[in-house]
């Protein structure tokens, strides 16, 4: 079909075909027109971003990155201004701009930046910057120094339970100068956030945010995970990372007492429904959160990757 081939595109790579399944799948939620504009990224070069974490790089395309265009919010009704360090994102069209002063640059779509962006300022203005932060599955650690940059003042602690993912993790945190801000851990999720009804639940640390992005099946990032289409070619594949997910985030959802203020921010770099708001609905049913606000963005030809995030908070019982 138009849709399983994709289309050549001026300056891209040549079509790519995508499994049945996929198509099927993604006609199902968006449709074929929606369909075939993913499918087209998908077979697109994806752009170079960069996010600038100081001054800004000489060769920053004047096709920057406006961050409201996909998610309208931040400029709208919510003041950017609250907090100081949403960072930027541009296009470039080398490696001259990491090279050059490497430190002061991070290799990050715009689309992981612009979601979480939203997401610190909405719990900003809720609660305040929040000083004690855990991330998840962490490696290898963008989104993690995202979130030091953005939270200035936090304690984050940083955790991946396989070791080589540690290592990766931990040269990260070296590399962006974060390794004394930043633990770095490898622990069971049980471990680190135990049940709250559990005896060892009040001897545990508390954390006033926990990020929980999952391993998934990457159906937002086709154009950098070509191979991606490949694994995500029958329903066993994707039931498989659903159930790791619901895992991950169910024993973060039950580490939350009734006052507990900490907010779960749910994150992955799918666009599928079963892997998003499948797994939030049915871990805020059967564990009592409530989904606050969430966000998708689908990936398209100006450079954006797809991706997901929910905000999970349990509400205090009624008196």
């Amino acid at each position: 079909s138009e849709a399983a081939e994709g289309g050549e595109r001026e300056g891209g790579r040549d079509s790519v075909e995508f499994p049945d399944e996929v198509v099927e799948w993604m006609m199902g939620e968006f449709g074929a027109k929606e369909t075939l504009r993913v499918l087209e990224a998908g077979n697109s070069i994806p752009a170079m971003m960069l996010r600038s974490r100081g001054k800004t790089p000489a060769d920053w395309s004047l096709a920057s990155v406006d961050l409201a265009d996909k998610v309208p919010e931040l400029n709208e009704g919510i003041a950017a201004s609250s907090v100081a360090n949403v960072p930027k994102v541009g296009i470039v069209d080398s490696h001259e701009a990491i090279t050059s002063c490497f430190s002061d640059f991070a290799v990050q779509n715009a689309t992981v930046v612009s979601l979480f962006s939203y997401a610190a300022v909405s719990l900003c203005e809720r609660t305040g910057a929040p000083s004690k932060i855990l991330d998840l599955c962490a490696a290898p650690g963008s989104k993690t120094a995202l979130l030091a940059d953005v939270f200035t003042e936090a304690d984050i602690t940083a955790n991946d339970i396989a070791e080589y993912k540690l290592r990766t993790l931990r040269d990260t945190m070296a590399r962006f100068g974060l390794d004394e801000r930043v633990k770095c851990v490898s622990k069971k999720v049980e471990e680190l956030l135990p049940d709250c009804e559990s005896a060892s639940h009040a001897e545990a640390e508390r954390f006033d945010l926990i990020i929980v992005d999952p391993p998934c099946s990457n159906s937002g990032l086709f154009s950098r995970r070509a191979e991606a289409r490949w694994r995500l070619d029958s329903q066993n594949v994707l039931n498989a990372f659903k159930s790791s997910q619901t895992h991950l985030l169910t024993a973060a959802a039950r580490s939350l007492a009734d006052d507990s203020a900490t907010e779960i921010w749910y994150t992955t770099s799918s666009i599928l429904q079963a892997e998003n708001d499948e797994v939030v609905n049915e871990v805020c049913d059967a564990e009592g959160l409530t989904v606050a606000w969430k966000k998708l963005v689908l990936p398209d030809d100006a450079g954006w990757d797809g991706g997901f995030i929910a905000c999970l908070r349990r509400d205090s019982p009624s008196p």
